[in-house]
């Protein structure tokens, strides 16, 4: 279990909701806030952003390649003081805010400046154990996605975390932008719990809800999913895979509603199942009329609704046993009626 602004976080819980912004907020503050006050709406748990800049994530090698992206990340990121006026604004209305950092002096600045409730470590890192490391000596949670990595990879994210923070929890993510819904692999959720002995979460990039529900059921305890006002704004990098409001709100509800139909692994018979039993159960009763001192036999009895008298597996000791008294077409027998 993990502990994030007092919450726990556990498998097979109500899953931790966190509305991935990414860059839907397209560099403009005032979207990103609009965006903080609907997902707020929606029921998330948290709104998440992503603290790069062209200098803590790219080198000049990708630039030289694709000499647009320098433009577009430009375009669509938030200054560092924008990230600390989304966290009060995010705070005044009830709501977790968090980012993912990308170097040293980014999780510097969640730590100190903002105080976020956690830190989110991204798939890219997960080999970058000088970083894990620092960013495990900041006493916060951690949140890391597991995209792309082997397990001996994440065994060793894991181990150095570790080694300053058991405040871990592990997402499974595929890194796939978007993912088809045979690359999901749900059934890594359990393994990863297994394996490592950590909450296990689920980072989506599927078209629409149905995968990350689907993961709830593995027992995710996070659920990420990015989120956008308009998902089919084409002017948005993440759009095709991001969750509309609507999507987002109905992921919250029904994921709740999933964590309550998991029940108990082992089978459980409460009162109100012992009460329907009276209703949809058979008894035991007679086919015709039956005078006193009758033996019975086999042909007269029949088996019908309600299961309140003798059941039909006791026929074999009824028959052959003498009536107490006269019984009319369709009495259910009881132990009482017999000699």
């Amino acid at each position: 279990m993990v502990i994030i602004a007092g919450r726990e976080i556990k498998n097979f819980s109500e899953p931790f909701i966190i509305a991935e912004v990414g860059s839907n907020h397209k560099g403009d503050l005032a979207l990103a806030k609009h965006l903080i006050d609907k997902a707020a709406q929606c029921g998330a748990d948290s709104v998440k952003f992503q603290v790069w800049s062209k200098k803590s994530l790219f080198s000049k090698v990708v630039f030289a390649n694709r000499p647009e992206l320098e433009e577009q990340i430009e375009r669509y990121s938030l200054s560092l003081p924008d990230f600390k006026e989304l966290k009060e604004y995010g705070d005044a209305r009830g709501i977790m805010i968090s980012a993912s950092a990308f170097c040293k002096e980014e999780v510097d600045f969640l730590v100190r400046e903002v105080n976020v409730a956690y830190l989110k470590v991204a798939s890219m890192d997960v080999t970058h154990l000088p970083f894990l490391e620092y960013v495990a000596q900041q006493g916060k949670p951690i949140v890391m996605s597991t995209g792309l990595a082997s397990i001996a990879e994440i065994d060793e994210a894991v181990t150095v975390i570790h080694r300053y923070n058991r405040n871990l929890i592990l997402l499974h993510c595929t890194s796939l932008y978007p993912q088809q819904d045979e690359q999901s692999h749900l059934n890594n959720l359990p393994f990863l719990q297994e394996t490592f002995n950590v909450p296990v979460g689920y980072s989506d990039h599927s078209l629409g809800i149905t995968i990350p529900l689907g993961a709830v059921v593995k027992g995710a305890c996070l659920l990420e999913k990015h989120f956008a006002l308009n998902n089919q704004d084409e002017k948005i990098w993440d759009q095709n895979f991001s969750a509309s409001p609507e999507e987002l709100k109905n992921l919250v509800v029904e994921s709740k509603r999933l964590v309550r139909a998991l029940g108990n692994i082992r089978i459980t018979l409460d009162a109100a199942k012992l009460k329907q039993r009276e209703v949809m159960r058979r008894s035991i009763v007679t086919s015709r009329h039956l005078p006193q001192g009758h033996i019975l036999t086999i042909e007269d009895l029949l088996f019908k609704r309600p299961g309140t008298g003798l059941e039909p597996k006791q026929v074999a000791i009824v028959i052959g046993k003498q009536l107490k008294r006269d019984l009319a077409p369709d009495t259910l027998l009881t132990w009482a009626d017999l000699l």
